[in-house]
C-alpha cells in the first residue's frame, strides 16, 4: 500500500505507458465554479504540496495551500461549502487532515491514522477514506470530529478512491481485482450491497460524480494510447469518451474532477514518464470537447479538486 500513499509511486503508474493505480478522491457538489486545488511535485522539498489555481486564467499564477518541508500533502478534496480542504498527509502524524483555506490552519481528523484519499459527504458532516488494514485497503467513513468511525467494505480486494454522490446516498470507488486490474464500483453510503459500474478486467479508476448525480467520470487505460477520461451513468450505461489523444505530451489524462456547474471536467494531462515530460492541470468542456490548460512549468501537477461556491 505504500505505493498508493506516496506521489512518486503514483507517478510511476500514471505516467508510464501501462495502467497503474491512481490517488485521488473527491465529490462534485452543485454550485458556482471556484478555484481548483491540486497537488504539485516540483522535484524539491517539500516533496508534494497542495496549491490552487484560477481555471479562468491559465497557465497562470498559483497559490500554496500547504508548504511544509517535513510532510507530503496529497489528494485534496474541497468541502461542500468551499471553505475547507480535506487532504492526505504523510509525516509524523499520517492520515486525514482538514485545512481552513482562508486561515491556513490545519487539524488532524482523529481515528484516521494512515488513512488516505478523503472525500466529503455533500452535507459536510462525514469524510469517506481508505485505509490499509494490513492485507488490503478498505473503505471507511468518519464524522469530521473523528466520531462514528465506520467500516464500509471488508473483503480481499483493494478498495480506494472514494467519491460521495451529490445526494449523499452512494459512494463510488475503485476496486483492484486479479492481476492488478481495476474497475469502478458503487455502494450505499451506509455500506452493504455493491454494484459494478464498469466491468472487471480493465483499468478504470479515479471516479467522480457529476453535480446532478447522473454521470460518473473516471479514467480508463486504452492499450497503445494511454489513459483517457470517460463518463458513464451509475448503471454503467451510456459510456462516453471525453478526452482524446494529443500526441506524446498528452499521453495520459487522469484524475477527473467535475466542475460544480457541471459544464467542464478538470483533469491532469501529461506524457510518458520515460520522456521526462511534465503533467499539468487542464479542463475539458463537455459541450464541444475543447480543452484549456490551467497550470504550466516543469512540474508534476495532479489530483485536481474543483471548489464549489
Amino acid at each position: 500500500m505504500a505505493k498508493r500513499l506516496a506521489l512518486l509511486a503514483l507517478l510511476a503508474g500514471v505516467l508510464a505507458a501501462v495502467p497503474g493505480p491512481h490517488d485521488s478522491a473527491r465529490a462534485a457538489v452543485p454550485g458556482t465554479n471556484g478555484r481548483i486545488a491540486f497537488v504539485r511535485s516540483a522535484g524539491a522539498g517539500p516533496l508534494e504540496e497542495v496549491l490552487m489555481a484560477n481555471p479562468g486564467i491559465g497557465p497562470g499564477p498559483v497559490v500554496n495551500l500547504t508548504n511544509d518541508p517535513f510532510t507530503s500533502d496529497t489528494a485534496p478534496s474541497w468541502s461542500p461549502d468551499g471553505t475547507r480542504v480535506a487532504l492526505q498527509r504523510s509525516g509524523p502524524t499520517a492520515g486525514i487532515w482538514i485545512l481552513d483555506a482562508a486561515a491556513g490552519t490545519m487539524g488532524f481528523v482523529p481515528h484516521t491514522d494512515h488513512g488516505f484519499q478523503p472525500s466529503w459527504s455533500p452535507d459536510g458532516s462525514w469524510i469517506a477514506f481508505s485505509r490499509d488494514g494490513g492485507a488490503d485497503a478498505e473503505l471507511w467513513k468518519v464524522r469530521t470530529d473523528g466520531s462514528h468511525l465506520t467500516r464500509l467494505t471488508n473483503n480481499a480486494a483493494e478498495d480506494w478512491e472514494a467519491a460521495w454522490s451529490p445526494d449523499g446516498s452512494r459512494i463510488a470507488f475503485t476496486r483492484e481485482g486479479l492481476g492488478g486490474t481495476t474497475s469502478i464500483m458503487v455502494l450505499a453510503a451506509g455500506g452493504g450491497a455493491e454494484k459494478a459500474v464498469t466491468p472487471a478486467g480493465g483499468f478504470d479508476g479515479a471516479p467522480d460524480w457529476s453535480p446532478d448525480g447522473k454521470r460518473i467520470a473516471f479514467s480508463r487505460f486504452l492499450p497503445g494510447e494511454g489513459n483517457r477520461i470517460f463518463t458513464a451513468a451509475p448503471s454503467g450505461k451510456g459510456l462516453t469518451q471525453v478526452t482524446f489523444g494529443g500526441g506524446p505530451t498528452a499521453f495520459n489524462d487522469v484524475h477527473p474532477a467535475w466542475a460544480p456547474d457541471g459544464t467542464r471536467i478538470a483533469f491532469a494531462r501529461g506524457g510518458d514518464q520515460d520522456d521526462g515530460l511534465p503533467l499539468h492541470i487542464h479542463t475539458v468542456a463537455l459541450a464541444d470537447g475543447s480543452t484549456s490548460q490551467v497550470t504550466g512549468g516543469k512540474v508534476q501537477d495532479l489530483m485536481p479538486s474543483w471548489q464549489p461556491l
